[in-house]
């Protein structure tokens, strides 16, 4: 049922709405990667200009996705089937490799990536995304919530619009600080954390890193996939207490007049961010009741149609069984 439900969503999806989210995808993982090459490959400058304008970079990088995805398609209609990850991988690594020649004529090599570089990072993601049954754009989907009936427990759906809006805000701002995290943590690796003599300050450092991203993902996790109510209340209060308690102390240092206005602007960004916690919770109460009343109409119009089908039949029984010999 569960795969009969996703073929038919597939199938409502326009296909250049699952390419433009493939290749978006793909670009936001080959900006990542391009990143991660300058960053082993030794440039100093410009990749902290990259990791800033992270947003920016991706929508360089979606035209290049598509251009190399384009072929992909290409040969799948040619060959009228899909082609498997070997293949998509060996076009979209020629196709990149000929994009990083071009864009090296332009260019020196000592600004941008080499063209094996180049086909690596653009290639590998596209290959892997594009022509595939990953369909990115489940990024913009509602999730599941959890729903007690009696004493068995099932998830459900739901698609409903608010709901989602109230989930997604949180879900991409998420899903961005993930990104910026590990990209920021690999940039701190190279430059601090390359001394085999590490310091009490840089293992603190790498600590409040993994918290960090751990926090994030269980993030992103929770906005697709809620679990009950009072799990969810429970988990987002413990999640939040340290963003609170820090905003707090924000809020108090910047009233006693210390540092300016930094204090109050860090403070403002945590409490939005809580309160996109708010919203995302409350939103999935919401939607955990919604689904949770249409159950119970469901079964309400069930129990309806049997009355229905019991009245009638003693209406036939009373008025109708004369006619084969029956008496009142």
């Amino acid at each position: 049922m569960k795969n009969d439900a996703n073929n038919q969503i597939d199938k409502s999806i326009p296909a250049v709405i699952t390419f433009i989210s493939q290749c978006f995808a793909a670009g936001v993982l080959a900006t990542c990667l391009s990143i991660l090459s300058a960053l082993i490959t030794g440039w100093h400058h410009d990749v902290y200009l990259l990791i800033v304008a992270l947003p920016l970079i991706v929508l360089l990088s979606l035209p290049v996705s598509a251009f190399i995805g384009g072929p992909l398609g290409l040969v799948a209609s040619i060959l009228n089937r899909h082609l498997n990850f070997p293949v998509r991988l060996a076009v979209a690594w020629t196709v990149g490799y000929a994009i990083g020649l071009w864009l090296e004529s332009l260019v020196s090599p000592e600004s941008f990536l080499s063209p094996f570089e180049f086909a690596i990072c653009f290639g590998i993601p596209t290959a892997f995304l594009v022509g595939s049954k990953i369909r990115p754009w489940k990024v913009f989907t509602f999730g599941t919530v959890i729903i007690n009936q009696g004493q068995s427990t099932s998830r459900k759906t739901s698609s409903n619009v608010l709901a989602l809006l109230g989930s997604l805000p949180l879900r991409l701002l998420n899903i961005h600080l993930l990104i910026l995290t590990i990209l920021i943590e690999a940039t701190l690796w190279r430059e601090g954390y390359r001394d085999f003599k590490w310091e009490r300050n840089q293992l603190i450092a790498v600590a409040i890193a993994i918290f960090i991203i751990c926090y994030l993902i269980a993030g992103i996790y929770l906005s697709y996939r809620t679990p009950s109510t009072s799990v969810l209340v429970t988990l987002v209060i413990l999640f939040n207490t340290p963003t609170i308690g820090l905003a707090i102390s924000f809020y108090s240092i910047w009233i006693r007049g210390i540092w300016g206005l930094g204090f109050l602007g860090g403070a403002i960004i945590l409490t939005g961010y809580v309160m996109l916690w708010a919203l995302c919770l409350a939103s999935r109460i919401w939607a955990a009741r919604l689904i949770r009343r249409q159950i119970l109409l469901d079964q309400l119009a069930v129990v309806n149609e049997h009355h229905c089908l019991g009245k009638r039949m003693a209406f036939w029984q009373q008025e109708c069984a004369l006619e084969f010999g029956g008496t009142r």
